[in-house]
């Protein structure tokens, strides 16, 4: 039971941080848009930094592996 709950909270986790991190990476985009475009606003989402995939990539892979593992105890 504890790894289906910490499996879960992993997937949950790692899904608001990618989301965190397209939300920074739109916010970034849009402050350094507005100083030179001249307060243009272009949403520049894709430039998100390879930390802010990487780490939710590991996360969700670890949730999904303890979801998957604790399948055994419930199956028996």
């Amino acid at each position: 039971m504890i790894k289906l709950l910490v499996g879960c909270t992993l997937i949950l986790a790692s899904v608001m941080l990618l989301c965190t991190g397209f939300i920074l990476a739109g916010l970034e985009g849009a402050a350094i848009s507005s100083q030179v475009n001249g307060g243009a606003f272009t949403y520049q989402i894709l430039h998100v930094g390879l930390g802010w995939i990487v780490i939710p990539v590991i996360l969700l892979l670890a949730g999904v592996g303890l979801v998957y593992s604790s399948r055994h105890h419930f199956d028996s």
